[in-house]
């Protein structure tokens, strides 16, 4: 499991959360999927036989409002009780691998 924590010096397989820099709910999103990029770009999904994707992708884009856009193509596995489990769906998540981040994530 790559481990989140929120204080403290996070170990070899721990990503500390930047809690003062993540103020906004873009700013979270944003470091959450660079971070699974960081940690999951080079994997391949098999969705169909013969036919895979990389686990995460990510192009940039100029808006025609001349903001800079980062589109996402993300694949997380889930458990297959994910559309019948009374759980919280975000705790479905099947964990990939237990790899820490570059330090620029912990700042």
């Amino acid at each position: 499991m790559s481990a989140i924590v929120y204080t403290g010096t996070p170990s070899a397989t721990q990503n500390l959360v930047p809690t003062s820099a993540l103020t906004t709910l873009e700013r979270l999103l944003l470091w959450c999927l660079l971070l699974f990029d960081f940690l999951n770009s080079m994997k391949d999904v098999n969705l169909l036989a013969g036919d895979t994707v990389k686990q995460i992708s990510y192009q940039r884009f100029k808006g025609k409002d001349g903001l800079l856009y980062l589109g996402f193509t993300v694949f997380v596995p889930v458990s297959d009780d994910f559309d019948i489990s009374p759980a919280k769906p975000w705790t479905l998540a099947i964990e990939l691998n237990n790899a820490k981040g570059s330090d620029l994530f912990n700042t």
